[in-house]
């Protein structure tokens, strides 16, 4: 039970340092004034939740035996 409040605090740890990288709006980022718009989200937070699931998962198991 330890080792799983600590995979989750370090899950929520990483997902805020992700979520602090953010940058600032305003100023321009290609040619002229128009801003790049990059989407950073597209499919990472899924990659991560599926990730945390498999996780608990594996911990599951390994606490079965």
């Amino acid at each position: 039970m330890k080792t799983a409040k600590q995979l989750l605090s370090a899950s929520i740890m990483l997902l805020l340092a992700v979520a602090a990288q953010a940058q600032p709006g305003g100023g321009g980022g290609g040619f002229g004034d128009d801003p790049i718009d990059v989407p950073v989200d597209g499919g990472l937070s899924i990659l991560a939740v599926a990730g945390i699931g498999y996780g608990i998962k594996k911990l599951k198991e390994r606490n079965k035996k």
